[in-house]
C-alpha cells in the first residue's frame, strides 16, 4: 500500500480544502502567491506544502482578527518568503523537480498514445510512437516548466497585477505555437520514431507509468518523514 500511497498528495489535497475556508480573498490569493514564490526556490516541494499549511493557519488567524496576511507577518510577504528561503539548508531541489518531470513524461507519454493509438487510429494491428505525440509531449513539458517556474511563481508576489497575469499570456502562446507546429508543419508527416504491436506497445508504455508513479509515491512517503507536520 505505501507505493500506492502518496503522503504529498495528500497534504496537498488537505491544503486545497483547507485555503477555501479562509474568509478574506485578499488574504487567501497572499498565502497563494507567497507559495508560488516560494516554488521558484531551492525548498522541497514537500517543504513548501507543509509551509503552506502553516501560512493557512497564520491567514485564518488574520481572519479572526480582522488583519491583512502583511499586518499579521509584520513585514512584507516578500521579506517574509526570502527569510524562509535563506534560512533553509540548501536542498537538491532542481533534482527533485527533474524527478518529478521525468516522471510525469513518462505518464504523459503512456497517456498521448493511449488516446492517439484508440481513440485517433482506431486500435491498428501496428503502430508506434508518431512525430506529433512526441512534439506534443515535448511542448507541454517545456511549457509547464517554463510558464510554473519561470513566469507565474517567480512574478507571483509582483506588485503590478498585469505582470501576475503573464502565466495565462505564456500558456495561450504556447497553445497557439503548438497547434501551428502541428498542423502547419507536421500534419503530412506520418512518420513513426518507434514502430511495432500497437497493444504490446501500449503495455509497455502503461507498465512504464506505473513503475514510474511507484517510484514517485515511495520518494514523497520518504520524505513525509523528515516533517512534523
Amino acid at each position: 500500500m505505501a507505493l500506492i500511497h502518496n503522503n504529498l498528495k495528500d497534504l496537498q489535497k488537505e491544503n486545497s480544502i483547507s485555503i477555501k475556508t479562509i474568509r478574506s480573498d485578499q488574504n487567501r490569493n497572499e498565502v497563494t502567491r507567497m507559495i508560488q514564490y516560494l516554488s521558484s526556490s531551492h525548498l522541497s516541494l514537500f517543504q513548501i506544502e507543509v509551509i503552506q499549511k502553516d501560512l493557512i493557519g497564520i491567514a485564518l488567524e488574520a481572519d479572526r482578527e480582522q488583519m491583512t496576511m502583511s499586518e499579521k507577518l509584520g513585514i512584507s510577504m516578500k521579506e517574509f518568503c526570502d527569510g524562509i528561503i535563506q534560512s533553509t539548508e540548501e536542498y537538491p531541489a532542481r533534482r527533485e523537480r527533474i524527478y518529478q518531470e521525468v516522471v510525469t513524461a513518462v505518464q504523459y507519454l503512456f497517456y498521448l498514445y493511449a488516446i492517439e493509438y484508440i481513440i485517433f487510429q482506431s486500435v491498428p494491428a501496428h503502430w508506434g510512437i508518431s512525430i506529433q505525440l512526441t512534439v506534443g509531449l515535448l511542448v507541454f513539458l517545456t511549457l509547464n516548466r517554463m510558464t510554473s517556474l519561470y513566469i507565474r511563481n517567480r512574478l507571483s508576489l509582483h506588485p503590478k497585477a498585469y505582470m501576475r497575469s503573464m502565466y495565462n499570456v505564456a500558456m495561450l502562446a504556447g497553445f497557439i505555437i503548438y497547434v501551428l507546429i502541428t498542423r502547419l508543419f507536421l500534419r503530412h508527416i506520418h512518420t513513426l520514431l518507434f514502430y511495432g504491436n500497437g497493444w504490446l506497445i501500449l503495455s509497455v508504455l502503461a507498465f512504464m507509468a506505473l513503475i514510474a508513479t511507484f517510484s514517485m509515491n515511495r520518494y514523497w512517503n520518504n520524505c513525509s518523514q523528515k516533517y512534523n507536520y
